[in-house]
């Protein structure tokens, strides 16, 4: 650090995404990407704008058209809906407006990094709350927290979801207090909570676009709940960065939002991928937490996942591991295609046969 940072930032702890490797040479999948292609309209609007783009001036800071899209996706007002560069960015923005408080905000202990890293940036109050023997979230243990609450649904890393019921019992016991839903998941069979946003004027819930959609590279993120919350995202996004979704980007995922047919087919095809590979990783003796994402996390009680991690990508393979108490011994495995599951499988299956030559040669 220079000895100008503000003193607030002089220990800050940067947010990492999986290694992006500058060649495609791994098949990677280490941060829940897809090489599944997203909708046709993508392509078209991304040529539309190579051949006839107004670059010369600025996109609606309002978001406007993209908006109107997820209104009538979801079936809510388009004033219910804002929409951001990205997840993290709307996630920012509410964990600044809502959580810059003195009893500042809470999360479980294992889950989406980024909350921890914005709240350490900007200085905010925060409270980890431990997950359960089994990973999951207990909704017991949010009641009446008096903070900001975020929570991951299905849950990342474990990819574990809550019951909407659940969910239900928390918004109810914090009704003074904003509890956000972060469903980045939520298409790959979770049930989703925007439809409860008209019974509680507490709940927003955030989507992303990189996951399901598969324009990760496009960055598009938005958040729904009752139009005097989204009204305050939107006016505290406009201090900072009116124009924070660019007209290229807009165009683009309009026509993913439009094409449901697209969204529909390729969810199906990552969740068969996903139990296809999950069966495979049980008969090799892993141990894998129920998945409701388009990654598994697996572990297996005969081999170290540090070694195993490095073992894959000398093999060209990337996948995700947290060195950190409790999970250290889980590996994250994004779902890809059925020829890069089929090619992590042999892997596996190498990596099984290097340990068992190691302990015949140690006998």
């Amino acid at each position: 650090m220079s000895r100008f940072i503000s003193k607030r930032f002089a220990q800050m702890v940067p947010y990492r995404l999986g290694e992006q490797p500058k060649n495609m040479e791994f098949i990677k999948l280490n941060s829940n990407e897809t090489l599944i292609p997203p909708s046709e309209g993508v392509y078209e609007s991304l040529q539309k704008a190579a051949d006839h783009a107004d670059l010369g001036h600025y996109s609606d800071q309002d978001a406007t058209v993209l908006r109107e899209a997820i209104a009538t996706h979801y079936g809510v007002a388009t004033d219910e809906v804002f929409a951001g560069n990205g997840a993290d960015e709307v996630l920012s923005f509410i964990m600044l407006a809502y959580g810059m408080t003195p009893e500042g905000l809470c999360f479980p202990d294992i889950t989406y990094g980024f909350y921890k890293t914005v709240s350490g940036a900007f200085g905010l109050n925060y409270r980890e709350i431990p997950l359960d023997e089994n990973f999951r979230i207990r909704a017991a243990d949010y009641e009446r927290a008096g903070q900001l609450i975020i929570i991951a649904n299905p849950n990342a890393p474990t990819g574990l979801q809550l019951s909407q019921k659940e969910i239900r019992r928390i918004i109810e016991s914090n009704r003074d207090h904003v509890v956000v839903i972060d469903e980045a998941y939520v298409d790959f069979g979770t049930r989703s909570c925007i439809p409860l946003i008209h019974e509680y004027d507490n709940l927003i819930v955030v989507h992303t676009m990189s996951k399901s959609r598969n324009i990760a590279a496009i960055h598009v993120g938005y958040a729904i709940g009752q139009a005097a919350l989204m009204r305050e995202l939107n006016n505290l996004k406009n201090c900072f960065n009116p124009n924070n979704i660019n007209q290229v980007t807009l165009d683009a995922a309009v026509a993913a939002m439009q094409d449901f047919e697209t969204l529909e087919r390729s969810v199906l095809e990552k969740i068969k991928i996903r139990i296809w590979f999950t069966r495979q990783l049980e008969r090799m003796g892993y141990e894998t937490l129920d998945s409701f994402t388009n990654f598994v996390f697996t572990r297996h009680e005969g081999y170290d996942a540090q070694e195993l991690t490095e073992f894959l990508y000398e093999e060209g393979i990337l996948v995700r591991h947290y060195d950190q108490p409790r999970i250290r011994d889980f590996v994250r495995i994004s779902i890809g295609t059925a020829g890069e599951m089929e090619k992590v499988t042999e892997s596996l299956l190498k990596f099984r046969e290097s340990i068992r030559t190691a302990k015949r040669a140690s006998m």
